[in-house]
């Protein structure tokens, strides 16, 4: 994914909720009974064809879905981890990036390090919620 900010990671955010307005559109129809045309939808929503089939049809998941369990920590245990990093923060303490690898792997439920880049991968995902940590980081 590309980094927050960037005009590819606002497009893949646009494209992403075209993607859910076209499907939320799509089963309205498809509820009250009208007749579903997917290559219109995709054509007035500008996406593609195959993924807005794909996903109307539950046969693909968002790209956050698919890739969830691949990462090192759950989502419920990134929040904890984001809210440890916000209290420390509005308490003044100052943060290091040795200091969260150290409380992701007690997070973790078999207690294994994150990897070298897991820290820059994280620090992605959470943009807004760790602006301060970055900047001393």
């Amino acid at each position: 994914m590309a980094p927050p900010g960037t005009d590819r990671s606002r497009n893949e955010a646009e494209k992403e909720a075209r993607l859910q307005a076209a499907c939320y559109e799509l089963a309205r129809e498809k509820q009250n009974g009208l007749k579903i045309n997917i290559k219109a939808k995709a054509s007035e929503f500008k996406v593609s064809y195959t993924t807005l089939h794909g996903r109307f049809r539950n046969f693909h998941k968002p790209r956050v879905e698919a890739h969830a369990n691949q990462q090192f920590l759950s989502a419920a245990h990134e929040r904890v981890l984001v809210l440890w990093i916000k209290h420390l923060g509005s308490t003044g303490f100052p943060l290091c990036k040795r200091a969260i690898k150290i409380r992701a792997q007690e997070l973790h439920p078999d207690k294994k390090k994150p990897g070298a880049n897991w820290i820059y991968a994280f620090l992605r995902r959470h943009p807004d919620r760790c602006a301060q940590l970055k900047k001393e980081i």
